[in-house]
């Protein structure tokens, strides 16, 4: 990509009134060659305006939420919609590979992640291998456990960063606030590229399954992959013993999905009440992003230090059923 290609980000900030109904929920960057596109208007009703902007500008690359992304592919394939981009770049939430095929479906391209945060002390993105290669040069990374020790390789910790490139206002072993896992045995990835890979980041510390055992559960999003017929889904724990998981179902969703999605999850918790909710869509925050998993739980949890890692009690409306009118 070089600064003469047409590019597109879907983002967080308020380019049009919060309230508007009709397109353009966009704005043309002339200098940049790029299409800011508000991720907070994107919804069934608009998603047609956004797919003819990406058609109109000519865009050759796609920037973006993960969950943005996703949605606005799915609207691609309920429409009939195929739009070939060289390449889709997700940013700022975890990708999923149920979102990476989706994505991948409607835009024709190659699909790659990216990690990073607003204070630029740690970031990663993905070669043509999918290795998740650091950026060494941005800030060095630990992975602490409860007590501020390092975890061993392979098992996932608390992200806390040194940056290098603020000399203003140097931040030093940072709290990131996300959890992530090094690979448990150190080998060249087959990209070439000898950069420091990171296996996995699973996102914020308040959004952790915790079971009533004492595990923190990772790589819970798994029980929305295919064989079941799901659009979105989000997981809320509520209790140590209680779950609501939230599902926008697709044309094929029967009874029996209800029975698989319970079943995945306590395969994974273990043995607690779950109950399964069916949504026109899953709440995004008001910039605009989607959350796979929420934590109602409060106290202290294993990855944080004393003092910085209480789970925040989330009071979200509830959305309504698909049936309602």
């Amino acid at each position: 990509m070089t600064r003469h290609d047409r590019w597109g980000i879907i983002g967080g900030q308020p380019i049009v009134p919060r309230d508007q109904k009709r397109p353009p929920f966009w704005v043309w960057n002339a200098t940049m060659n790029q299409l800011y596109l508000s991720a907070m208007h994107l919804a069934s009703w608009s998603a047609q305006a956004y797919l003819d902007a990406i058609s109109k500008y000519r865009l050759q690359y796609l920037v973006g939420y993960s969950s943005s992304l996703y949605f606005l592919a799915r609207e691609a394939k309920r429409i009939g919609q195929c739009l070939p981009v060289k390449a889709v770049v997700t940013n700022a939430e975890p990708l999923f590979a149920f979102q990476r095929q989706a994505i991948k479906e409607a835009f024709s391209g190659t699909v790659q992640e990216t990690y990073g945060q607003a204070e630029t002390v740690c970031c990663a993105s993905e070669c043509a291998c999918g290795g998740l290669h650091l950026w060494p040069d941005m800030g060095k990374l630990e992975l602490l456990d409860k007590d501020g020790n390092e975890v061993a390789p392979g098992s996932p910790g608390q992200m806390v960063a040194t940056g290098l490139l603020d000399t203003a206002v140097p931040l030093i072993r940072y709290e990131i606030g996300d959890v992530g896992q090094l690979p448990q045995r150190e080998a060249p990835c087959p990209c070439g590229r000898t950069l420091p890979l990171i296996e996995k980041i699973w996102g914020r510390l308040d959004d952790q399954i915790v079971t009533k055992d004492g595990r923190h559960a990772v790589l819970i999003d798994r029980i929305f992959d295919p064989p079941l017929r799901t659009k979105e889904g989000q997981i809320v724990q509520r209790g140590i013993d209680k779950f609501l998981l939230r599902v926008v179902p697709d044309e094929k969703w029967t009874a029996s999905d209800v029975q698989l999605l319970k079943r995945s999850l306590t395969e994974i918790v273990g043995d607690v009440d779950v109950e399964v909710r069916i949504v026109r869509e899953i709440e995004r925050s008001w910039m605009g992003k989607a959350r796979v998993i929420v934590s109602e739980m409060k106290g202290p949890i294993a990855f944080g230090t004393a003092g910085i890692a209480s789970p925040t009690e989330h009071n979200e409306s509830e959305l309504l059923p698909a049936n309602s009118p």
